[in-house]
């Protein structure tokens, strides 16, 4: 997942590290299970970074743990919604 985080990031000239990758990926897992969720098609951390990519808060010193806050928000969020409601528009 890494290099896909990347791509989404590289036109800010951003990335994230391997052992960032693997923090958002434990962390991911770790929210569909206590979500009792499953994930189809395109994660949400990869609309996530290319979202918020080009935005001046993000910087090389604090994507991977902004991108970390930004995936548990995306999933708490999504948990209080009704299940009929998309994830994306």
């Amino acid at each position: 997942m890494q290099a896909a985080i990347n791509e989404r990031l590289s036109a800010a000239g951003l990335s994230i590290s391997e052992e960032d990758a693997s923090m958002l990926a434990v962390q991911r897992a770790e929210f569909l299970a206590e979500t009792e969720r499953v994930e189809f098609g395109t994660p949400a951390l990869l609309a996530i970074a290319e979202a918020v990519a080009s935005s001046s808060c993000l910087t090389p010193r604090n994507a991977a743990d902004t991108l970390a806050r930004l995936q548990g928000t995306f999933y708490e969020l999504r948990d209080e919604l009704p299940v009929d409601v998309p994830d994306s528009v």
